[in-house]
């Protein structure tokens, strides 16, 4: 990635509550606001305000779940959009609910995960990422996460995270197909590169079931064939994808023992 669009990108991540104007970022980083409208959209398969569109919904979709004391046009002022009606609309076209109808469902999401399934499960909205990645085997984790960090380093990316994950591919509910189970690690990155695309991982955002399990493979297909059975067939909610991530955090137990599922409103 060109280094202006990453420090561009870095801003808006940075600024996105305030009133950013496309000239200002692009003088900010000593281009023309019409060359560097072209050189982001280039690198990142998106124009300027889309991205910071993207940037603010994510961020209000995070306040949404979490800060249950603020309200709507709070959290709209909070991530920079200059009224509610203008958050509101832009919202509603990127989740295709309303605001107040997106905080409905969840809570009403939430009430039905805490049922009694057999298995301790929450449904989350988690926002998109990039894992700059390696290909591992279950015993080889550590290995992964070292050579995905050189890798960066001997080719100068420096927009990693230190937040670090295991991504699971070809899920299958089916027992007799865990053979065809892929195994990634890596860490995060804070904008995707066109030019390591095959280095890449794109978890997408959306709604994803944590489900609180153990660490090793095995423990984690029984869970899984568990959480199908008592708590998947029986939801309104059905797998949108066959795959799903762990986060590595050997400080924390508890969130190293859950895994994030895809999953989709039937």
């Amino acid at each position: 990635m060109d280094p202006r669009v990453a420090k561009a990108t870095e801003i808006i991540k940075r600024d996105y509550y305030k009133k950013i104007l496309l000239d200002h970022v692009a003088d900010s980083v000593n281009l023309s606001p019409f060359y560097f409208h072209r050189l982001f959209k280039k690198n990142m398969g998106e124009t300027f305000f889309d991205f910071l569109s993207r940037i603010r919904l994510d961020r209000a979709a995070l306040l949404i779940r979490f800060n249950t004391s603020c309200t709507m046009s709070m959290i709209a002022n909070d991530c920079g959009f200059s009224s509610l009606a203008t958050f509101s609309r832009a919202f509603s076209q990127k989740f295709g609910l309303s605001p107040l109808k997106y905080l409905h469902q969840l809570r009403k999401i939430k009430g039905e995960t805490e049922e009694k399934s057999g298995v301790n499960v929450n449904v989350e909205y988690h926002p998109e990422k990039w894992i700059l990645y390696t290909p591992t085997y279950e015993n080889d984790v550590d290995f992964a996460i070292d050579s995905s960090l050189a890798f960066a380093h001997n080719r100068g990316i420096n927009n990693l995270t230190i937040t670090k994950y295991s991504i699971h591919t070809h899920l299958s509910l089916d027992q007799s197909n865990w053979s065809g189970i892929n195994y990634y690690a890596g860490v995060e990155i804070k904008t995707p590169m066109k030019e390591f695309h095959d280095r890449i991982y794109r978890i997408p955002e959306g709604m994803y079931c944590a489900i609180d399990t153990a660490t090793k493979m095995v423990d984690i297909m029984d869970c899984l064939m568990a959480w199908n059975a008592q708590w998947l067939v029986h939801s309104k909610f059905s797998l949108r994808d066959n795959f799903f991530f762990r986060h590595l955090d050997e400080s924390n137990r508890e969130a190293a023992n859950r895994i994030y599922v895809p999953i989709k409103s039937n």
